[in-house]
């Protein structure tokens, strides 16, 4: 209950793996749905892997910054702990 460690580093990961599952099942949504609108949907078909890519890549963006911030919190407690001294 004192907070004095992060917990969003250690679940990261997990959070990735989880975005992956989640944006190859929207893929496979997409691909299922242009399947079925027949000629007009190829553009879903071919758009879908772009679009998953892209949507891949923004997690891991996001998720990278979240690292950042949660090491430059750590960094700055302990420079704060030590100019204490």
């Amino acid at each position: 209950m004192s907070f004095t460690s992060f917990v969003a580093p250690k679940i990261i990961k997990f959070l990735y793996v989880l975005f992956m599952i989640l944006i190859v099942l929207g893929v496979l949504g997409m691909i299922y749905m242009g399947l079925q609108m027949g000629s007009t949907g190829i553009l879903f078909v071919v758009l879908a892997p772009v679009a998953a890519f892209l949507y891949l890549l923004l997690a891991r963006m996001w998720l990278e910054v979240m690292i950042v911030l949660f090491r430059i919190a750590e960094n700055t407690g302990e420079i704060a702990r030590n100019s204490r001294r």
